[in-house]
């Protein structure tokens, strides 16, 4: 028997339609043998023995039908996106559309259901398509990259301790991210050597955060208002109160009412050279363009910043303290942030004297900006 001998030896689909021919003409010469022949018996076994090896060859054809392995790798893909949400699910999706798109594609065009093929290679395509978006969407490593990113457009223009903390947990979210990256990703090698570099990068901000910390606490101390010390009271012997005298007359009481407490001396308004060094200030930052560096104090040069796009400005209060050394002053600015969107903030200054003789020229009063923070 033909068909026994390539059985020995079938690998292809090829091989197996022929093994599967073979069998079937061997079970229609058996058909023909009559009743009455002495050998109908014989060929009835042989009918029912090659009618197995039949289904066994069929069932090969089948399995090495590229249409039928797409198919099966196509529905394997579908199950799986209803509940793939990780990068790495994705991944197998994709695999799995690319895989039974590929099988398609090999089809020869002889095939019997070579038509139906290339519409569900149509099909296929756009699944493949939507799984890559979705791989793209839940990558760890474009997400942490993109954090990456980020940390480096803010870093340049982060001054205050709310700045470069803002850098740092970009920073701390990126290697958080990296992390997850999975040995089977393309990028876990660079992954790795990133999260390395994001860590210094994370140290860095971290101690730039902290010595603002400390930076803006010393100056705070520095420049806080000192209210003026309170005269002792008068003893009796050395003032005589003179009595009230009102246009109706006196009642007599027995609970008389004692005159109010002495109070603190609150800040009074600089009717000066601090309202004109806030004025010369904001005019050279809104009317003129400039950022104002030249403004602040030597000693907090640190600390020293900038407001974005400033527009308008009105200057709600100016007031002094320690003998007209320092002052404080709160104004209201129209401006933008960061990203470029329009906001209005109350903004608080504290004002020093220069003690830098090099740097008191230019500055109305001598004074200059110690601290600024929004309010």
């Amino acid at each position: 028997m033909k068909a026994a001998v390539n059985v020995q030896t079938a690998e292809s689909m090829a091989d197996w339609n022929i093994v599967t021919t073979q069998w079937e003409e061997a079970i229609n010469l058996l058909k023909i043998v009559p009743k009455l022949s002495e050998n109908y018996s014989v060929a009835q076994s042989k009918i029912t023995e090659y009618q197995r090896n039949l289904d066994y060859a069929k069932n090969k054809v089948a399995l090495l039908d590229p249409l039928n392995q797409a198919m099966n790798k196509a529905q394997s893909a579908a199950n799986l996106t209803q509940t793939a949400k990780s990068y790495d699910q994705w991944n197998q999706v994709y695999s799995g559309w690319k895989d039974a798109i590929s099988l398609l594609e090999n089809l020869p065009e002889s095939h019997q259901k070579s038509d139906f093929a290339q519409q569900k290679i149509t099909e296929y395509q756009s699944n493949l398509d939507y799984a890559k978006q979705q791989m793209t969407r839940t990558d760890p490593f474009v997400s942490g990259t993109n954090k990456a990113e980020e940390a480096v457009l803010l870093q340049p223009n982060a001054v205050l301790e709310a700045d470069w903390n803002e850098v740092a947990n970009c920073w701390q979210k990126a290697i958080t991210l990296l992390k997850t990256v999975s040995q089977t990703h393309p990028q876990y090698q660079t992954a790795s050597q990133k999260i390395t570099e994001y860590q210094q990068n994370l140290s860095y901000a971290q101690k730039q955060a902290n010595l603002m910390r400390q930076a803006t606490v010393a100056v705070m101390q520095n420049s806080l208002p000192v209210s003026s010390p309170q005269s002792p009271p008068s003893s009796p012997t050395q003032q005589s109160v003179k009595p009230q005298v009102s246009n109706s007359a006196q009642q007599p009481t027995n609970n008389p009412q004692p005159s109010n407490p002495p109070t603190s001396p609150q800040p009074q308004p600089v009717s000066g050279s601090a309202t004109d060094f806030m004025n010369a200030y904001l005019n050279d930052i809104v009317n003129k363009g400039s950022y104002g560096y030249g403004y602040w104090c030597k000693s907090s040069e640190i600390l020293s910043s900038r407001l974005f796009s400033p527009r308008n400005f009105q200057v709600l209060d100016v007031n002094e303290y320690d003998n007209g050394n320092s002052a404080s002053a709160t104004v209201r600015i129209d401006s933008s942030n960061k990203g470029g969107m329009p906001i209005t903030q109350n903004w608080r200054f504290y004002l020093d004297k220069e003690t830098d003789p090099s740097a008191v020229e230019g500055l109305p009063g001598g004074w200059c900006i110690a601290l600024m923070f929004d309010s």
